[in-house]
């Protein structure tokens, strides 16, 4: 099986391109992973996501490096976008941000995603869009926050 192939599609087709019948391709009808709380199953769900984000971010991008094993493939990507639209409640700043992440997605026999594991800093993105403090910051913006005095 060609997982290269199916994370190319996923990332560069689906999300770069915005292409929902790529992203119907590679995933599983049943793909619903628990962290996620959206009520929508398979390409739906991340269709929704994809839609959400480019909303806000029109040109959200990844760049992809890859290294995989048996039906687990590792993507270690780099995302790249402009703020354009309503961001998790922060209004547009037409700024430009670059943030790194990597994934897990899982394959199942049939070539189709059925489960991901992925990370990238919200705090990188939302720092240099300079709409959230630092974390070292944030105990300013906490209502009757006190320091521990350990």
């Amino acid at each position: 099986m060609d997982y290269k192939a199916i994370i190319r599609k996923f990332y560069l087709e689906a999300w770069n391109n915005r292409d929902y019948e790529a992203l119907k391709e590679v995933m599983d009808p049943k793909y619903h992973p628990s962290w996620i709380l959206m009520e929508e199953d398979g390409a739906d769900l991340v269709w929704r996501e994809i839609k959400y984000i480019t909303s806000a971010i029109s040109d959200w991008k990844y760049e992809i490096e890859m290294v995989n094993e048996e039906n687990a493939v590792w993507v270690w990507y780099k995302v790249t976008g402009t703020h354009t639209g309503n961001f998790f409640g922060f209004e547009p700043t037409n700024k430009t941000f670059e943030a790194e992440g990597a994934a897990i997605l899982y394959i199942n026999e049939n070539g189709q995603i059925y489960d991901r594991k992925a990370s990238y800093s919200f705090e990188d993105i939302f720092r240099q869009l300079g709409v959230a403090p630092p974390y070292w910051e944030l105990h300013q913006y906490v209502k009757d926050y006190k320091a521990s005095e350990d």
